[in-house]
């Protein structure tokens, strides 16, 4: 699959942005997600634990989502867009 060169550029803009934070997946956020998965489970998918976990981790104020699943979870501010 051959993905263009614009699009490629576009993401590496985003990902340069100041407010952006890439969080490393440590052993703790990994710990984090199991126990969000396992309170949140009609809410959350993996990936979905995951992202939350990294958020508590760096102690977000708030959390963008489309999912309205995601409302359900108590410990972040839940914003859907």
């Amino acid at each position: 699959m051959h993905v263009p060169s614009s699009l490629i550029a576009h993401y590496t803009q985003f990902f340069q942005l100041p407010s952006i934070q890439i969080i490393e997946l440590t052993a703790e956020v990994v710990n984090l997600a199991t126990d969000l998965r396992a309170q949140y489970s009609q809410a959350l998918r993996t990936p979905d634990a995951l992202q939350v976990a990294c958020a508590l981790a760096v102690k977000a104020d708030h959390f963008v989502t489309g999912d309205k699943r995601l409302t359900s979870i108590e410990e972040l501010k839940i914003v859907v867009v």
